[in-house]
């Protein structure tokens, strides 16, 4: 509940403090329309990328996927986001790495079809024109 209250509501619910006095005003409404906010929408959604992460990381581990479903079955308690949280407990993120700017992403894009031949200018007439005479994709 807590993760979907942050996604469903990053700039009201920043902080633990806010997180309760958030829950109460949503359940406190009785109003069905006022109920259907987003935070169980966006619960859905950060229990389902919980739960892709969860196989991902079973797969990569030569592992059943199945098993942490089963577990959620078994105990009560357990979700997706739990189990995803117990995986990766006492480790820490990496540093973010910086988005490129457009201009350094075009730069790179520039580049790379000097690289790949396929996309570069000349090879792009060529294919257009084999296609012309010949016939084909």
């Amino acid at each position: 509940m807590k993760s979907a209250l942050y996604a469903a509501y990053p700039n009201q619910v920043k902080n633990e403090s806010e997180v309760y006095p958030a829950i109460t005003a949503l359940l406190k409404n009785d109003n069905p329309a006022y109920r259907a906010t987003g935070a169980v929408t966006e619960a859905y959604k950060v229990g389902g990328y919980a739960g892709i992460l969860l196989d991902l990381k079973a797969m990569e581990n030569n592992q059943d996927p199945n098993d942490w479903k089963n577990e959620v079955a078994k105990d009560g308690d357990a979700t997706p986001l739990t189990l995803l949280a117990k995986e990766y407990e006492g480790q820490t993120l990496p540093s973010p790495q910086t988005i490129p700017t457009k201009q350094a992403y075009k730069k790179w894009i520039g580049a790379y079809n000097k690289i790949d031949p396929i996309n570069s200018q000349p090879a792009i007439i060529f294919n257009v024109l084999y296609a012309w005479l010949y016939g084909g994709e």
